[in-house]
């Protein structure tokens, strides 16, 4: 037997998301860029500011450390693209079945009763939206018309930049609040659409969650990251092949400096791209909860034979919150607004 003060703990398991990883990734590039960058300077100290043979030799290191860092933590990158179909995968797949749970039980039901008085309102919800390879080709598109070695964009107008590309959105829309934007594109709470309950609600709900598809998000993530890997590998051997002492290595590590840049702006739209997929896959989890509220309420409308229900109301599954504390399989994540 354990005594009460050794008893045994486990420790909860973290899954990093891709953010998480990328995060982590430009620390890692940053501090070391940092560590040469300190060498460099100290070269140029101890010799009176004159770029000489030391100095170069240090850029030419750097170079290809920093190249070898970047494949490196793209490979970590890369990898971490299973967690993201993992999360989604898994998140759809307890939707669907507690949608057709729902269904089993309530459809029979309903099947028997007269339920051609039932109306609803619910929002007008857009989720063929933000498809993962047209916010992918938002990225390309940053990376080619606003970047260039010449002209580099801070990173506040490079994020902005990069979300309205991905978005798909004119240049002068304002983003401020991105987060609202990408949800008001998903869904439209200020239209509202009202309908006769049908037994199409049911094909309705189990089609909800069609919306993403984890395969999709991975294969153009991988294919995606790969593509980058194979650019930079492709540097690095150039790097590294170089033995020619008239070799500028100043340019050589302006060229890897803006190879590092734009690293960090792909991954910094991968960042943004993840986030609309986890918004997107909770509005599809509001959208199954609106459906399945629709179905309960309309059945306990419908069922209670004990004094006439007025059946003209039209019933607003986003505004009841009651029914969740009810039903449990109601519950959505919804903010209140």
């Amino acid at each position: 037997m354990f005594s009460s003060d050794k008893l045994p703990t486990s420790k909860p398991i973290i899954i990093q998301t891709m953010s998480d990883i990328i995060n982590e990734s430009n620390i890692v590039i940053a501090n070391l860029v940092s560590t040469y960058s300190d060498k460099f300077k100290k070269a140029l100290n101890e010799n009176s500011n004159v770029y000489d043979e030391k100095a170069s030799s240090i850029l030419a290191e750097a170079s290809k450390e920093v190249v070898s860092s970047i494949i490196s933590e793209y490979e970590k990158i890369l990898n971490s693209a299973t967690s993201l179909k993992t999360k989604v995968s898994d998140t759809l797949s307890k939707l669907n079945a507690e949608n057709k749970k729902l269904i089993e039980k309530y459809k029979p039901m309903l099947d028997v009763l007269d339920t051609s008085n039932i109306s609803y309102e619910i929002s007008k919800y857009s989720l063929d939206k933000f498809q993962i390879g047209a916010m992918i080709s938002g990225i390309y598109n940053t990376l080619e018309n606003n970047i260039n070695e010449e002209t580099k964009p801070n990173l506040k107008d490079i994020d902005e930049i990069l979300k309205k590309n991905i978005l798909g959105v004119s240049p002068t829309i304002d983003i401020s609040s991105f987060y609202d934007t990408a949800r008001s594109m998903l869904v439209d709470i200020k239209s509202k659409e009202t309908k006769l309950f049908s037994s199409s609600i049911y094909e309705e709900l189990l089609n909800a969650t069609s919306y993403l598809n984890e395969e999709d998000i991975y294969n153009n993530l991988v294919s995606a990251i790969s593509n980058k890997i194979s650019k930079i590998k492709k540097m690095q051997q150039e790097l590294i092949l170089i033995k020619d002492a008239n070799t500028d290595e100043y340019s050589n590590n302006t060229m890897v400096n803006f190879c590092m840049f734009k690293k960090y702006v792909f991954t910094s739209g991968i960042t943004i791209i993840e986030d609309i997929i986890n918004l997107k896959l909770n509005i599809i989890g509001e959208l199954c909860s609106d459906y399945r509220k629709i179905i309960i309420n309309t059945y306990n409308t419908v069922s209670d034979g004990s004094e006439k229900i007025n059946t003209s109301n039209i019933y607003k599954p986003e505004d009841d919150y009651f029914i969740e504390m009810a039903y449990i399989e109601c519950v959505s994540n919804r903010e209140l607004i």
